[in-house]
């Protein structure tokens, strides 16, 4: 790193004949007037570290003057008479070397203390103008470039911005104490809704500020759990959360409460079973601004989506526009609904047995708008009138979705009594799966010979 030049360490006028003025008088206004701009004799710039205006030289013609960053003056020079000896326009220090400055235009008066931001034109202010922050908005505390204002900045008219480093000057600071972006400019230790973090005291009087860009509250909770079981509306989410685990078992959540626009909370099912969790599409039993748009079944209120125990996980972002949660991803997990023998059907008057001790596998997974069903079972029973058709009833691929069209999978195994060419099918309607020989011909009765094994893949309305 270079050397500086030391600057004069005391300011020491000469008269026209380059002889020191004892008594003389400095004049300092805001450049290119006559209105009186103070100075300072101590480099904290406090108030009570003001000189007098004019200051006055001392016997040997000398003085001491600090001169805040960025700020342009008009100095004054006369005897100790008020005798005129010289002026000069457009006088101004350099920034401080212990934070980072910039010259910015003040959309609104700044005055000193306060936290502003960098406008992007949001809330009908001008571009690339500073105002003050306000926790009440996205655009005024948690997104844009921040910093703070240590000396008073006139509206339309430019001064300088600490952005990083320390901000001293100030009063009731707890030292050690985290600050965030509170209403108004002002300074909060509770951390809003919408938290931006500015700094850390150092002292009373003082701030250590956090560098730009942008920086979300650090100590709000990013992690939120429950235990929470059974229905659930309008599920209070902790501000700032970007992942919800569900401890508890088979909650069924309508709706969470309403989030900032963009953000995005990722929720993990991680509580006990057998049976999923689940959340309901546009569930009109929570308020309409905390309702969620699923992928699976987002032209059905009150679809559920499942999640299964243990394994079930999606993303949802928050679209204030349209005021609503609007889920980006989802994938249940392999979910094992329970065993029901009403689940089991024949058409017309023929019934199909099977036992909980035939079921050998009976699993779905909904992935987005994507249902796979897999099953494998064996030593089932044909019985009564033989038909077309051996159904399998929703809610063991699915209680309440619908196929989007009708499909068609290949049965991996067919058997009743004799090895079938045969077909399971998604109705786009109805709520069984239809498993049917491939020449549509009547399935054999049988009892306790009938196996069957496959998988079907189709799309969810």
């Amino acid at each position: 790193m270079p050397g500086f030049l030391m600057p004069a360490p005391r300011f020491a006028p000469m008269d026209l004949a380059g002889d020191p003025i004892p008594g003389g008088l400095v004049h300092t206004y805001a450049s290119g007037t006559t209105t009186p701009l103070p100075t300072y004799f101590n480099a904290d710039l406090a108030a009570i570290h003001a000189n007098t205006n004019p200051v006055v030289l001392d016997a040997a013609g000398r003085c001491v003057i600090f001169l805040p960053p960025g700020v342009t003056y008009t100095i004054a020079l006369e005897t100790a008479l008020g005798v005129p000896v010289w002026s000069q326009d457009d006088v101004s220090s350099g920034p401080f070397f212990n934070g980072t400055d910039v010259l910015g235009t003040a959309g609104e008066t700044l005055t000193a203390g306060k936290v502003v931001y960098l406008s992007d034109g949001s809330g009908g202010k001008t571009p690339g103008r500073w105002y003050l922050a306000d926790s009440a908005n996205n655009y005024s505390s948690t997104s844009p470039t921040i910093g703070m204002v240590q000396f008073t900045i006139a509206s339309g008219t430019a001064g300088v911005i600490r952005t990083g480093g320390t901000v001293t000057g100030l009063a009731g600071l707890v030292a050690g104490t985290t600050y965030y972006v509170g209403s108004g400019g002002a300074l909060t230790s509770t951390p809003p809704a919408l938290a931006r973090v500015v700094g850390v005291a150092d002292t009373t009087t003082s701030i250590i500020l956090y560098a730009n860009p942008a920086r979300l509250a650090t100590n709000v909770p990013i992690t939120q759990s429950t235990v929470l079981t059974g229905a659930q509306n309008n599920f209070a989410l902790t501000p700032g959360v970007g992942i919800l685990y569900l401890d508890g078992a088979n909650i069924g959540i309508t709706g969470f409460t309403a989030g900032i626009d963009g953000q995005r909370v990722v929720v993990i099912n991680r509580g006990a079973g057998p049976a999923p969790s689940s959340v309901q599409n546009q569930g009109a039993t929570s308020s309409a601004a905390n309702r969620v748009i699923t992928l699976a079944g987002s032209t059905v209120p009150g679809f559920l989506t499942y999640l299964a125990f243990g394994a079930g996980v999606f993303e949802m972002e928050y679209d204030a526009g349209a005021a609503r949660w609007r889920m980006i991803t989802h994938d249940s997990g392999w979910i094992t609904p329970g065993y029901v023998a009403g689940d089991f059907l024949g058409n017309g008057a023929m019934t199909w047995t099977v036992d909980a001790g035939d079921v050998i596998t009976s699993r779905f997974r909904v992935t987005g708008r994507t249902v796979t069903y897999s099953f494998s079972f064996a030593t089932t029973t044909i019985g009564g009138v033989a038909n077309t058709n051996l159904r399998i009833a929703s809610p063991q691929w699915g209680d309440g979705i619908i196929a989007a069209f009708v499909y068609h999978n290949a049965l991996a195994f067919a058997n009743d009594g004799a090895v079938r060419a045969a077909y399971v099918r998604a109705p786009a309607s109805g709520s069984a799966l239809e498993l049917t020989t491939t020449a549509a011909t009547a399935w054999t009765l049988v009892v306790n010979a009938g196996y069957f094994a496959g998988e079907i893949v189709f799309e969810v309305i």
